[in-house]
């Protein structure tokens, strides 16, 4: 991570790691701020933006308990429907000298997950495309409420829109004491009986994020463009993503 990470996360110690894996197990998030270089940063911001054109645009509507839609038994949310605007580099279409896979790939940024994360080992996507993503939202579009299908989500904001963007999530309310779909807050967050946490990100922020227990989403934009990169991992080797998503946000299976 030598010259692309900032100097106060390349020496960072077993406390601190300790300490942010406390502060991720007990809120489900992780906010690590000016985490590149200040010359890293405008690097990845020029890559991204010779990338643009080739970016697969995608716009999806969905319940925000995605296969779990029709079992749902309050009326309001099986009935729901939101719809998430972008567009979207693969990791095939990303530089082999990017900073970005130097990163994804790094053994000494996978031990770092791993650590803040408590678990032994990541692995890379199997298929060309899923790995990291650069993500491009534009005026008015979103990444309206859902939960997230893996058991968490590692985030790198490269650019921030000039206007009307935030980051808004309902930490840890997914299930009951019982262990049990807790429906009936749900319905209160999405009627906004219940306010969110909302975290306003800076450039060059990482973020760790357990999505399958938070409701969230990302507000509209109304001037500017946000770019995001999501960095994707699996708790097992040989894991590609489906198919069905694949043509969904790439437009492609490989």
């Amino acid at each position: 991570m030598k010259n692309i990470v900032n100097r106060a996360y390349q020496n960072i110690d077993m406390q601190n790691i300790l300490k942010m894996r406390e502060e991720f197990q007990t809120t489900g998030i992780l906010v690590l701020e000016d985490f590149l270089t200040e010359n890293t940063l405008e690097w990845l911001k020029s890559e991204a933006k010779i990338l643009y054109p080739q970016a697969y645009r995608s716009s999806t509507s969905y319940n925000p308990f995605v296969e779990s839609a029709w079992s749902v038994p309050s009326d309001r949310l099986k009935n729901i429907e939101f719809t998430t605007q972008k567009e979207c580099i693969c990791y095939d279409e990303i530089p082999s000298s990017s900073a970005l896979k130097q990163l994804y790939n790094g053994k000494e940024f996978q031990e770092l997950i791993c650590w803040i994360l408590g678990i032994e080992s990541i692995y890379p996507y199997a298929d060309a495309l899923s790995g990291i993503n650069v993500n491009y939202y534009n005026v008015w579009d979103s990444l309206e409420w859902h939960y997230d299908n893996c058991n968490f989500t590692i985030t790198l904001l490269i650019k921030k829109p000039d206007r009307w963007w935030v980051y808004e999530y309902f930490p840890n309310q997914r299930y009951n004491a019982n262990g049990k779909e807790n429906y009936s807050q749900v319905e209160q967050m999405i009627d906004w009986s219940l306010q969110p946490e909302r975290i306003d990100l800076r450039e060059a922020t990482l973020v760790l994020f357990r999505g399958t227990e938070s409701l969230h989403r990302v507000t509209s934009i109304k001037e500017g463009q946000r770019i995001l990169v999501t960095f994707c991992y699996n708790s097992q080797p040989g894991i590609s993503l489906n198919e069905t998503s694949r043509m969904t946000f790439f437009g492609r299976l490989n």
